[in-house]
């Protein structure tokens, strides 16, 4: 039945607008209300572009794909230096957004012209604040955990590359999906509390 398939729409190329360092793959949703929109333009949606050398947002418009940054100003992030976006943010209060952001470094094993490269993920906390007379916001990371490797079992090590895509809240925990060795896709039910109390 056609009520059990999903059906994707025409897709729409996203643009970059303005200069960075190389070209992001790995934009990141923030869920912010129609409210907080741009008055002339209710439909946009606001991206985490870029994490690393300097926090960037952008609004995207859905309908073409053209992009505007979101401001002139590019935040300083102390201690995420190569970290880049992977999943999409999920509201934590009215002011504050939780995601998880990864990097990738040589594997101790990278011999000769063979790199081997080695993921870690961090949940990290994207916080606003108004910026006085004026309606925009400032925007920073606050918080994030140590390293995370995530075994996919109990009793297991955690593999060499893992990519978090989604995190979600249900009940007490928080259920993050993730590919594993580029081949794999599991989803890591995790407690809230556990995970929260490693922001730091």
């Amino acid at each position: 039945m056609d009520g059990d398939l999903i059906k994707f729409d025409e897709t729409i190329e996203l643009w970059t607008l303005f200069d960075a360092p190389y070209a992001q793959k790995n934009w990141m949703h923030i869920p912010v209300s129609v409210n907080d929109k741009p008055k002339k333009h209710p439909h946009w949606l606001l991206f985490v572009y870029q994490i690393s050398p300097a926090l960037q947002l952008v609004w995207v418009d859905p309908e073409t794909g053209s992009t505007v940054l979101y401001d002139s100003s590019l935040h300083t992030i102390p201690s995420m230096d190569n970290m880049r976006g992977s999943s999409m943010f999920i509201s934590e209060t009215n002011n504050t957004y939780l995601g998880l952001v990864h990097t990738s470094q040589p594997h101790p094993a990278s011999r000769g012209g063979l790199v081997l490269n080695i993921y870690h993920s961090y949940l990290i906390r994207l916080t606003r604040e108004p910026i006085s007379n004026t309606t925009s916001w400032k925007w920073t990371i606050t918080h994030k955990t140590p390293p995370l490797a995530m075994p996919i079992a109990r009793n297991e090590r955690a593999h060499r590359i893992q990519f978090v895509t989604t995190i979600t809240p249900h009940d007490s925990e928080f259920w993050i999906s993730m590919g594993d060795m580029d081949c794999d896709s599991h989803i890591l039910r995790i407690p809230k509390k556990s995970l929260l109390n490693l922001l730091h």
